[in-house]
């Protein structure tokens, strides 16, 4: 069942969740919708601009935030790689948890 949440102007659903044979929750996949633009008048585009960099930003946190969790499914990691929450509320936070999921490697 989806729940939609909103962060940073965006909408997230959780859409599945993937457990081991134990019931421990390994992974849980989130969905994040694309922002939706409301006019185009050039103050509304830029808003539209800056939310679609934010949505890049953290849909690829969530991408290897669920492919660290896969991988490291045995391992004692934080729980907020196998949740998603709290998910990054801006450009910079995303790309900081990106860099740290990627120096944990």
């Amino acid at each position: 069942m989806a729940e939609a949440k909103r962060s940073a102007g965006l909408s997230f659903s959780v859409e599945a969740e993937h457990r081991d044979s134990e019931g421990n929750l390994i992974v849980r996949h989130i969905t994040v919708h694309p922002p939706v633009i409301t006019c185009i008048r050039p103050s509304c585009l830029y808003r539209y601009v800056l939310k679609s960099w934010c949505y890049t930003w953290v849909m690829l946190y969530h991408k290897y935030r669920m492919q660290h969790a896969e991988r490291h499914r045995h391992d004692n990691i934080d729980e907020k790689y196998r949740t998603g929450e709290p998910s990054p509320q801006s450009i910079r936070q995303a790309i900081y948890e990106i860099i740290k999921l990627k120096l944990r490697r």
